[in-house]
Formats: C-alpha cells, structure tokens, sequence
C-alpha cells in the first residue's frame, strides 16, 4: 500500500504553513506546497497580513476579483473597550494551496477543512472595536473630495457601482480587533496530526501536522490584527434641498447576500 504523508509547519516570514510531501515507502521525492494564511476570514474578522487600517475604502470589481484603493481615511468614529483579554479567532477560511505539489485536488478541500476546524489563532491582549456612522463618515468624505476641486463620482466609479450592483461594490474596513501579539494553535492539544483520506483513493492518505514555529505577524504596540470588511451597495437617490430644488444624492446600503470567499483572495492582489 502506498501512503503519502502531508507535515505542514508555519514559516514565520511569510504567514505560510509549508506542506511538506513524502510519496511512499521506496520514493524518495519530497516537495514544499505553501499554504498562505494571509487575510485568512475567521470569526473575528480578516486575518490582517498587510496592516489595512480602518477607514480604508475599496471598488470591488467582483468578476475580477480585484480591489482598488478609493481612500485610506474615511473618518470612522470607533468605540473600544475599556480592558483587553485574551481572545480565539475561529473557523479559518480562505486560505491558498499551491497545487505546484502531486496532490490531488479533490484533497485540497479536504485540508481546508482540517485546518478550519481544527486550528485557532491565539490573539493575545485584544481588544474589539466597534466602527459606527459608517456611511456618514463616507458621505463626508465624498463631499470633501468633491469641494477641494475632485471629481468623486469619477475617480470611485460611481457610474459602474449603480449600474452594475451585481458586479462593483464599496469595501469598506472597519470594527478592527487590537492586539499585540498572535499565534497559530492546535486545537485538541497533542501534536497536531490531523488525517485526510481522499475520497477517490483510499489508498492515499495525509497526515497534518501542527507547525511548531508560533506567528508573530502582529506585535509591539497594539495594531490592527484583525478587520472586518462591510461590503455596500451604491444607488443615486432624487431629492430636494433646503430651497426645494431638485438634487441627486447618492445612498449607501450594506449589500446582502454577498459571497465573501473570494475577499481573502483579493486581498492578497493588494500586497
């Protein structure tokens, strides 16, 4: 019987568990499959690689898959609470495997999965913020936009995002988790071995083993470890103002029905 074995183990520069793979007992062949946990979506938000801060604001094109900077401060008003703790973030999604490696495919959901229900990141001395008046502290930067001589309406594309509502967004960040530190945990304890059988060979099987090396992505002074992404709707919306005269506004809505597996992956275009 031939078995393949999958250790994966976190390399600390870049935020990747390194899959390393065995092929059976009279193989000699070993290579490294990266698996990116940046922007990784967990309960407590986007796992924050690239230090995005609240208040930054993007165009979504989701056919794409592309996000395009619009502002890095949108004047969000952030309630904090008065003492840290020590908090989990659960349920790891959207991560990235490279396929470069002899795995099959129909094994890679596999190990998503295992490494979703089955690790935890540790966020040490967090604290959770809560963003509100989200879409007047947008507004307002749109007017200021427009009043020092810009034109908003064309440089955020607001033309596509009432057009096409089922393909251009708003992403705003906001409500971000401080921390000063993080680590990648097993949950169950032990050693971490995990298996994986593939379902079209059950002959093959993968052994995942928790990294022993701890993320430090972010540290020292309290940064933004985690964020949350609103995604939103733009319609132009007929009005009068004070002196009864007919004006366009435009109105922010948080959009519905969103599939939001795709933003780990947009993100990571960013860097």
């Amino acid at each position: 019987m031939k078995l393949r074995f999958l250790r994966i183990g976190l390399a600390k520069p870049l935020a990747l568990l390194l899959a390393t793979v065995a092929v059976g007992c009279h193989h000699k062949k070993v290579t490294t499959v990266p698996i990116n946990l940046d922007y990784a979506r967990t309960n407590l938000g986007y796992r924050n690689s690239g230090l995005i801060d609240a208040g930054s604001l993007y165009f979504w094109d989701m056919k794409e898959n592309e996000l395009v900077s619009l502002a890095r401060d949108i004047p969000l008003t952030e309630r904090k609470s008065s003492s840290t703790t020590s908090i989990e973030a659960k349920n790891i999604q959207g991560i990235e495997i490279g396929l470069q490696a002899d795995i099959p495919r129909a094994v890679t959901g596999q190990i998503k999965a295992a490494i979703r229900n089955n690790y935890i990141f540790l966020v040490n001395k967090a604290n959770k913020a809560t963003s509100s008046k989200r879409f007047d502290a947008i507004s307002k930067t749109y007017t200021q936009l427009r009043e020092s001589g810009q034109d908003p309406y064309f440089v955020w594309r607001v033309s596509d995002l009432v057009s096409d509502p089922g393909r251009y967004k708003l992403v705003l960040a906001e409500s971000p988790v401080y921390a000063e530190s993080e680590s990648l945990q097993f949950q169950s304890g032990g050693d971490g071995s995990i298996s994986v059988q593939s379902p079209n060979n059950e002959k093959l099987s993968f052994d995942v083993k928790a990294p022993k090396e701890r993320s430090a992505k972010c540290s020292g002074s309290p940064a933004q470890c985690f964020i949350n992404l609103l995604v939103i709707d733009v319609r132009l919306k007929d009005s009068e103002d004070e002196s009864g005269n007919p004006v366009r506004t435009i109105d922010y809505r948080p959009s519905r029905g969103i599939d939001r597996e795709k933003l780990p992956e947009a993100l990571r275009k960013l860097a």
